[in-house]
C-alpha cells in the first residue's frame, strides 16, 4: 500500500478535520433552529432593506477575515453566520407574503449540505453517477402527473416523455426554446438561425421567455406578442389574427408559448385552446408552469393545467410550490427524443458516452457542473410523502382564496379577479392612493414583505402566499397598516392587532 503523509501544519486550516465539521455542524444547526424559530414567532424584522454600503460595514468582512486561520473554525463560522443571518430576508416569517419562492423543509437545506461537501459535479456521469440516478427517478416520479399517453391508475404509472432538472426556469425556458428550434431547423446549430423564424408568447411571460428567444441569436422583431385579455391570460379569440399577421409578413411561425400560471397573477391560460390551435398549425407548444405546474399533483387542482397533454415542453420548478430550496427546476418534453435536438455538438475531453446504462447529461444541459438537484427534492419527498406535499400545495391555494374574500369584504380595497393559485392582487383606494409609494413604506418599515405588479396601466399590491402559517390576523395588521395612509402618510408599523381574528 502506498504510504501517505499527514497534511503539514500550514496547510492545517485550508483541509479540516472530522472533528473541525461536527464542531462546526453543531454550533451552527443551533444558529440556523434558532433563526428559524425566531421567524416562525415574528421576533425579529422580517426584512431589513439598507443601502449595500451599510449592510458591507455591518457584515464587518474585512474583520472577520483579519481574524480568519487562527484556530478552531468552528467558532468564527458560527459567529458570522449569525450576524449574517440578520441581513437575510425571513421566509419563515408568516408576514412573508411576498415573491414566488418557497419557504424550504430543512431536509432541502440538509441536501444543500450533502451537495457541498460531496461535490459531484454531476452532468458526467462518473462524476455523479448516485445523482444521476435520482435525478432520473425524480424525472419520472413528476413525468406521472403529465398526462402525455401514459396509463396512470391507483397502481401503476407507464411514465412516457423525458426530461432533466436544471438551475431554474430560466435556463429550463432557454432549453425548451432550443429544442423547438432544433426541431423546426436541423441545420441551425451548423448554419445559424433562420430570420424568417417568429415565435408568438403572451405580453404577460416571464422576462425570461423573451430573453431566450434573443440569446438564441433572433431579435424582438421575431416576436409576436399575444394579445391578453384585462387579467393577463391570452385573449383565444386573437390566436389565428395573429398568426396570419406573421403570414402576411413572410414570417414561419415557429412555436406558440403559454402560462401556468402568469407570474403577475397567478392566472391559468387556457392550455386546451392555445394547445389546440398549435396544433392545428403544427407549431411546437411549450408551457411555462415554473410556478403553477405543481397543480397536477393535486386532484382538487389538475384541471387548471387541461390540455397539458398537447404540450410539447413543460418547465415546472419545484422551488416555488413544493418546499424545495432554490434552485431546482424540471424542463420535460413529451418526446423524448427532443433532447437530442437541444444541441448538437461533442466534447472529447468529457467523453462520448451516450450508453444509457451511463448516461452523461452534459450533451443535453447547458450546464456541465450541475448540482444533484434530485436529492434536494428526494430528501422533501422523504421526509413528508407525496400526500403531504399535495397536502401543503392545495392549503395555499385554499389560504389564498381566504384572503381574497377576507380583503374583498373589506371598505375601500377591490381584487379585480378570483384567485386561481396562491398569487392574489388586490388595489387599496387607487383612485386616491398610489399604489406603489404605499408598498415601498411598508417594506422600508420591516414589519411586512409583499411585492407590487402593473397588470395594463394598473398598480396593485401583490401576495403570494407561501407560509400556510400566514393567518387572518397577520393579513389583517397588513391591511390596517395600508388603511393607515388613506388620508394621512402615517408611520410606524400596526401594534394593536386585537380585532384581527387568529
Amino acid at each position: 500500500m502506498p504510504h501517505f503523509d499527514p497534511p503539514s501544519e500550514k496547510l492545517h486550516w485550508t483541509t479540516y478535520s472530522s472533528v473541525d465539521l461536527k464542531l462546526a455542524l453543531e454550533k451552527i444547526t443551533n444558529t440556523l433552529a434558532d433563526f428559524v424559530d425566531r421567524s416562525r414567532q415574528s421576533l425579529d424584522p422580517v426584512v431589513s432593506l439598507q443601502p449595500v454600503k451599510e449592510i458591507t460595514q455591518h457584515l464587518a468582512l474585512d474583520d472577520y477575515l483579519r481574524r480568519s486561520g487562527q484556530g478552531s473554525p468552528a467558532d468564527l463560522l458560527d459567529e458570522f453566520i449569525a450576524n449574517y443571518l440578520t441581513t437575510v430576508i425571513r421566509l419563515n416569517d408568516p408576514r412573508f407574503i411576498g415573491h414566488q419562492v418557497a419557504r424550504p423543509h430543512f431536509a432541502s437545506a440538509l441536501a444543500d449540505l450533502v451537495n457541498g461537501l460531496t461535490n459531484n459535479g454531476m452532468a458526467v456521469y462518473e462524476m455523479g453517477p448516485g445523482p444521476v440516478a435520482l435525478e432520473k427517478y425524480i424525472v419520472d416520479w413528476l413525468l406521472k402527473f403529465v398526462p402525455w399517453g401514459q396509463n396512470r391508475t391507483q397502481s401503476s404509472t407507464h411514465v412516457t416523455g423525458g426530461g432533466f432538472l436544471t438551475h431554474g426556469g430560466s435556463i429550463a425556458n432557454l432549453t425548451a426554446l432550443l429544442a423547438a428550434r432544433g426541431t423546426f431547423d436541423s441545420e441551425s446549430w451548423q448554419n445559424g438561425i433562420n430570420p424568417a423564424h417568429v415565435f408568438l408568447i403572451p405580453d404577460t411571460s416571464h422576462y425570461c421567455v423573451k430573453r431566450a428567444i434573443c440569446i438564441l441569436g433572433y431579435g424582438e422583431k421575431n416576436i409576436l406578442m399575444l394579445p391578453t385579455d384585462s387579467t393577463g391570460r391570452i385573449d383565444t379569440s386573437q390566436l389565428e389574427a395573429t398568426y396570419q399577421r406573421a403570414l402576411n409578413a413572410n414570417k414561419i411561425p415557429v412555436a406558440v408559448c403559454a402560462n401556468a400560471c402568469t407570474t403577475s397573477t397567478g392566472l391559468y391560460d387556457d392550455l386546451k385552446t392555445v394547445g389546440e390551435f398549435a396544433r392545428s398549425h403544427a407549431l411546437w407548444f411549450h408551457v411555462d408552469g415554473a410556478h403553477g405546474a405543481s397543480a397536477l399533483i393535486s386532484d382538487a387542482h389538475r384541471s387548471l393545467l387541461n390540455g397539458i397533454e398537447l404540450a410539447d415542453s413543460l418547465v415546472w420548478d419545484q422551488h416555488k410550490l413544493l418546499q424545495t430550496s432554490a434552485l431546482c427546476t424540471a424542463i420535460l418534453f413529451r418526446n423524448p427524443d427532443s433532447l437530442s435536438r437541444i444541441f448538437q455538438q461533442q466534447a472529447a475531453y468529457l467523453g462520448d458516452n451516450e450508453n444509457a446504462e451511463f448516461p452523461d447529461l452534459f450533451h443535453q444541459t447547458v450546464e456541465c457542473t450541475k448540482i444533484p438537484m434530485g436529492l434536494k427534492f428526494f430528501l422533501i419527498l422523504l421526509a413528508t410523502g407525496e400526500n403531504g406535499l399535495r397536502e401543503l400545495l392545495e392549503a395555499l391555494f385554499q389560504r389564498t382564496a381566504e384572503i381574497h374574500q377576507l380583503i374583498s369584504n373589506r371598505a375601500g380595497f377591490v381584487c379585480d379577479y378570483v384567485p386561481q393559485s396562491n398569487i392574489l392582487c388586490f388595489q387599496y383606494r387607487p383612485e386616491q392612493l398610489n399604489q406603489f409609494e404605499v408598498r415601498d413604506q411598508i417594506i422600508d418599515e420591516g414589519e411586512y414583505y409583499f411585492t407590487r405588479t402593473e397588470i395594463k396601466g394598473k398598480k396593485y399590491f401583490r401576495f403570494t402566499v407561501a407560509n400556510p402559517e400566514t393567518t387572518d390576523k397577520v393579513v389583517l395588521g397588513l391591511l390596517q397598516r395600508i388603511e393607515n395612509f388613506d388620508g394621512r402618510q402615517a408611520t410606524g408599523s400596526v401594534s394593536d392587532q386585537n380585532e384581527a381574528g387568529s
